[in-house]
């Protein structure tokens, strides 16, 4: 919440800009049969008694001063023009966040990802080098110029740096040698193996009708006594 809290904006509607925690939710707004926080708009005047502190006395006071439309000049505690998050640039949303202390290589990757999480497409943010990750990534998201060729994904992985990309290289190397290991095990190992069993079988084979051989034999002996 730290951006949250440097950011000049009334994040929670309540009066107070740039407060500690805010942006974070309070127990008010998980009572199911009367779900209000000091982040929800007011839908009628009214509402206002809900406020601590507000009661009959100081409602009627006020009432006829209150409105439930509002204006708002949208501007920042040092009269900037406020970002609007969903619509900006990452060249502008990395700006900003560079602005509030956050290192550049950071505010960049972030700056992508929010673009690429509010957008509808399958098709990564590429800014400074950095791709962004969508709401619902796919592998070509992940690195966007990956190939099966593994020259060229060693150069994506000088470039880039990814570690996921050493991954898809082994992978696809591992691939290519069991593919190959796969036409060679019906093929010239089964012979090998054939050849060299073939002649051992043949000496069995003999061997246990030597054994049959002496052990008839041998009844034979036992009958005749």
């Amino acid at each position: 919440n730290s951006l949250l809290q440097t950011d000049g904006i009334d994040n929670d509607a309540d009066g107070e800009i740039d407060e500690v925690d805010e942006g974070i939710d309070e127990p008010d707004e998980f009572r199911p049969q009367q779900p209000y926080g000091d982040d929800n708009p007011f839908d009628t005047v009214e509402e206002i008694r809900l406020v601590p502190g507000i009661g009959e006395v100081i409602f009627n006071e006020i009432k006829d001063y209150l409105t439930i439309y509002s204006y708002d000049k949208n501007l920042d505690k040092e009269g900037k023009l406020r970002i609007n998050i969903n619509k900006a640039p990452p060249s502008k949303i990395s700006q900003v966040l560079q602005e509030v202390g956050m290192p550049a290589e950071k505010a960049e990757q972030i700056a992508v990802n929010i673009v690429d999480f509010r957008d509808e497409d399958n098709f990564p943010t590429a800014y400074q080098g950095k791709y962004g990750i969508e709401k619902t990534p796919y592998i070509n998201e992940v690195m966007p110029n990956f190939t099966t060729s593994i020259k060229v994904a060693a150069k994506e992985l000088i470039k880039g740096g990814v570690e996921f990309l050493k991954d898809k290289i082994k992978g696809e190397i591992n691939k290519r040698i069991k593919e190959k290991i796969k036409g060679i095990v019906p093929g010239l190992l089964e012979k090998e193996i054939e050849k060299i069993t073939s002649g051992k079988e043949e000496e069995l084979k003999k061997g246990v009708e030597r054994i049959n051989r002496r052990f008839v034999q041998q009844l034979d002996l036992v009958k005749v006594g």
